[in-house]
């Protein structure tokens, strides 16, 4: 029989106690089972970034031996960040990996995460476009993790030239998500974005054996 994991229910009572302790109420977990090995956490954009004011949601989910294996943790919002996939949530951080070492916690492994929402690194992307646009057009990734940020997570900054453009498409029928991610990997030229999503529609009704021959 599964026991509960008591190392992983003093992590919690400790990322509790911080978040009652804490002015800013930045890290807040919940317990979603009586073994503490599925939490949701829900984490505060870091002020000063393009994340500022968002609340962000991620799932974690521990193995039986936890603390000697990492968390299994990636996002459920969108998120535009190089190191952190945009649509699967998955996150590239060391110390969910292996520099994990169990004197690490529960609420320290959140800090790290809200701390690589502060610094990106582009030069070890998990998204190669996301990384490319932070390195080579460093305000339009701004904007663009601004705009993700306030669609997604409920932020309270828009970018109005986004936004009008990101309407413009949806009311072509293109499903919200999917015209957010082109635009964003267009570099918000609509046109661009159009052509693709038509090519794409093109090529995906095409039968698989004529694409073969």
């Amino acid at each position: 029989m599964s026991q509960i994991n008591r190392r992983a229910k003093r992590d919690f009572k400790e990322v509790q106690r911080n978040y009652q302790e804490s002015k800013d109420k930045s890290i807040f977990l919940r317990n979603l089972n009586p073994l503490y090995d599925r939490f949701v956490a829900r984490i505060r954009g870091p002020r000063q970034t393009p994340y500022q004011s968002g609340k962000f949601i991620l799932r974690i989910v521990l193995d039986a031996d936890y603390p000697a294996s990492p968390p299994e943790v990636r996002f459920l919002t969108h998120v535009w960040h190089p190191n952190i996939h945009p649509c699967k949530g998955y996150i590239c951080l060391d110390i969910l990996a292996e520099r994990w070492t169990p004197e690490l916690s529960l609420r320290t492994m959140l800090l790290s995460i809200q701390a690589l929402m502060s610094a990106p690194e582009p030069d070890d992307p998990l998204s190669l476009p996301v990384g490319l646009q932070c390195k080579n057009q460093p305000e339009e990734f701004r904007a663009t993790a601004q705009f993700w940020t306030y669609i997604y997570a409920r932020g309270r900054f828009t970018v109005y030239e986004y936004q009008q453009k990101l309407a413009t498409f949806v009311s072509l029928g293109v499903q919200q998500d999917l015209a957010l991610t082109l635009l964003a990997n267009c570099h918000w030229n609509l046109e661009e974005a159009i052509d693709t999503h038509a090519t794409v529609t093109l090529i995906n009704s095409i039968p698989v054996q004529d694409l073969e021959q």
